[in-house]
């Protein structure tokens, strides 16, 4: 198996040629650690994760994705799903199924990807839900859940299938400081208990840098920093030092490119009309 479980080169991506989301970005994720992948909104860190497991694939000569030894440029359709059966995935704000039961949420996975037996389904779902702290509220429904709850049944649901990669998508976003402590702690536990690699993409320093082995520092598609946490918070880069230290002022702009104001309001911004 190759040291590397993530290796890009070169990597483009855009949805549309005006507006590109990716910009040349390469960049190596060893077996076992856990990684973070920061940077300010609108900045490609969730569309690098969508081409991390194919939900997005670029054009052709933009650049090479392998994971876990595999081409994800050329990738075929049945060799993607049973790639996709060693990648866990925790959504931006949990993404539970509302009509299902914490248990049946965490489940989901085992009965759509497995043959197993519902008395061993049940057995490695309480597994599950006991290591995030939860294995009492089983038969609760998401919407009789806390935010930090939500989360840690999303983070089960995640792992659920021992997976050897997983992504994590802003999972501290909204959580109160106790909530976004334990949820980060499960993280580190669960990704070296689990042997896997873990890739978060966030935008909290303080938490992250106590569980990740590694940081990219991503604006506007490219990848302005990296290194270890240490060396982010000891990093006299303008870019690092803005966005750790949390300054308004420095090379990382608060507003997106647009023309002048003055000439965009003399041209006039072209909305639809609506009758009322």
């Amino acid at each position: 198996m190759e040291d590397n479980y993530i290796d890009i080169k070169h990597l483009s991506f855009a949805y549309d040629q005006r507006r590109p989301i990716l910009k040349d970005i390469s960049l190596t994720i060893p077996r076992r650690k856990v990684v973070a992948v920061m940077g300010g909104s609108g900045s490609g860190k969730t569309t690098l994760l969508r081409n991390i497991c194919g939900q997005e694939k670029p054009q052709k000569n933009c650049g090479a994705i392998r994971v876990m030894g595999r081409d994800m440029m050329n990738i075929g359709r049945n060799d993607l799903y049973e790639l996709r059966k060693k990648i866990g995935m925790l959504f931006q704000f949990g993404g539970l199924f509302s009509d299902m039961s914490v248990f049946d949420n965490v489940a989901f996975p085992l009965r759509e990807h497995t043959q197993l037996s519902p008395e061993v389904i049940n057995d490695i779902v309480l597994l599950k839900l006991q290591a995030v702290g939860l294995r009492g509220s089983a038969k609760l429904y998401p919407s009789e859940l806390s935010g930090g709850m939500a989360r840690r049944v999303a983070l089960a649901r995640a792992v659920v299938m021992d997976p050897q990669l997983i992504l994590y998508d802003e999972p501290f976003a909204g959580l109160d400081p106790i909530s976004l402590a334990i949820t980060a702690r499960l993280i580190r536990e669960l990704n070296d208990a689990l042997n896997a690699t873990s890739i978060i993409v966030t935008h909290d320093i303080a938490e992250s840098f106590q569980i990740v082995d590694y940081v990219y520092l991503m604006w506007q598609g490219d990848i302005v920093a990296q290194g270890t946490p240490a060396e982010m918070e000891n990093s006299s880069l303008p870019y690092v030092r803005q966005f750790v230290d949390a300054k308004t002022d420095g090379p990382l702009p608060f507003h997106q490119p647009a023309l002048p104001l003055g000439e965009e309001f003399q041209i006039g911004t072209a909305l639809p009309h609506r009758n009322f």
